[in-house]
């Protein structure tokens, strides 16, 4: 598929997970949809932590981090939605995973 973003689009239910999109994904809007879902799941204050020199992110790019690297390294990947201009050397480490029920 070689579909990164289709990570924010899957959810788990528990609160580590991207929100669910309030509606359903059907081809003609799939696009548009899944660019939403990657700009709310990296820009998630709960989720990520992102600053210039350092970023603490989801377990899930860390899991499927070939996914995010198809065309160049994560931090490229990261900045194509993030708000915040990530430096290519900056700091990376990952969230722990909280599988508790999201309600």
């Amino acid at each position: 598929m070689n579909e990164p973003r289709i990570h924010f689009a899957i959810n788990c239910a528990s609160y580590s997970c991207p929100n669910l999109l309030n509606e359903a994904y059907i081809e003609s809007k799939i696009e548009k949809q899944l660019e939403h879902s990657a700009i709310s799941f990296i820009n998630d204050k709960t989720k990520n932590s992102i600053d210039r020199n350092k970023i603490e992110i989801s377990k899930i790019f860390d899991w499927f981090s070939g996914d995010f690297k198809t065309n160049g390294t994560l931090i490229d990947f990261l900045n194509s939605y993030s708000s915040i201009k990530i430096n290519a050397n900056a700091k990376i480490k990952f969230k722990d995973y909280n599988w508790n029920l999201n309600n």
